[in-house]
This record gives C-alpha cells, structure tokens and sequence, in this order.
C-alpha cells in the first residue's frame, strides 16, 4: 500500500515539474502569446480555397490577361494553372503563427460602397503583407472584394503588388518593380472565370 501511495506522489511530481519547466514563460510573454491565440481574423485563406474548389466543379472556361509595356495577351487556361497563381494570395498569411498581433484589425461600414470593410494593418514594415481589406454587402453579408497590399524587398529591386479578388469572377494582380537607378517595371495580370474583371 505505501508502494502504490509512493507511486502517486512521485508520478505527481513528475507531472508538476513537467508543466512547469513546459510553461517556462515570463507572464508578459504568456499574456502576448494568450491575446495573439485569441484575435479572430476573417478566414480570407479559407474563403480563397473554397473559390478555388468552387472553380474546380463549375463548367466555366477561365482566362487570363498579361499586360506589361511589351503589350496585352490573352488566353485561356487550366483550372490548375488558376490554382497556381492564386497561390499568390495564399503565400503570406496574417494569421500565421507569431504573425496575427503584428497587424492591427479597423471594422467600419462604408455607405458610398454598401460594404463592410474589415481591415488589417501591419505593425511592421519588413512582413510583406502591408495591408489586407475585406468588402462585405451590407445586405448580403458575402465577400465583394479582398484587396492585398504587398511589399517585398530584395537586394537589387523592391517588388510592389496590390491583388484584388473579385468574388466569383476572378482576380487582379498589379505589380510594380523599382530597380537599381529608379526603374520602374509595372505587369498587370487579370484571371476571370464569370465575367470580364
């Protein structure tokens, strides 16, 4: 009998010293990681997916559009060639892990577009995305638009993109490089599935 209360107690105290060595945080650090784990961020990825899958079993044709100073080409494409370059949208998330208290979350109702926008800010310069706005109808509570601000940096050039999705009809990708010498490049891509963009 005092083997198997012997057994208790130090299983016990394994189990104490497990969760406290596990939770080895200062209570700063424990009530950032606490509030970060809490801020509910609209689902844009899962959204994204579901178009995405939403695409993949309708009988519609996508497109895309290439305009760059060389001119304007059009053509038709895959629905895996769609899913490739949403990809863009997918890349970065806000709410990866250690990412989501980096942005700042402002929800207003704009009347002169009938949209609820939801928008999220970067507290940092240096993640690459600056900025994402979700338009809601304010009578249908769906996705109008979602709108990215992308910045990246590179050695030799900083990369500029704005992605609009358009729900149920496509996305936009504008892209603007500066490179050494205060060159700029712009590329603009348009893929449709429903309608012109």
């Amino acid at each position: 009998m005092k083997s198997k209360r012997l057994l208790v107690y130090l299983s016990s105290c394994l189990a104490v010293l497990f969760i406290t060595c596990k939770n080895n945080h200062s209570p700063e650090q424990a009530s950032s990681e606490n509030k970060a784990d809490t801020l509910i961020y609209y689902p844009i990825n899962q959204y994204i997916r579901n178009q995405l899958i939403m695409l993949e079993n309708s009988p519609v044709q996508p497109y895309k559009i290439y305009i760059s100073a060389a001119g304007k080409d059009s053509t038709n494409i895959s629905k895996e060639e769609v899913n490739e370059l949403a990809q863009m949208f997918l890349n970065d998330s806000i709410t990866a892990l250690g990412t989501k208290e980096k942005y700042t979350e402002d929800i207003f109702q704009d009347q002169t577009t009938a949209s609820y926008t939801f928008s999220y800010t970067s507290k940092d310069t240096l993640l690459p995305i600056q900025r994402i706005m979700v338009l809601l109808d304010t009578a249908t509570q769906q996705v109008k638009n979602i709108i990215y601000n992308i910045t990246r940096s590179y050695p030799d050039s900083t990369v500029t993109e704005m992605l609009w999705w358009k729900n149920n009809k496509g996305f936009t990708i504008l892209q603007q490089s500066t490179l050494p010498g205060g060159t700029e490049q712009k590329r603009q891509l348009q893929v449709g599935w429903n309608n012109e963009l």
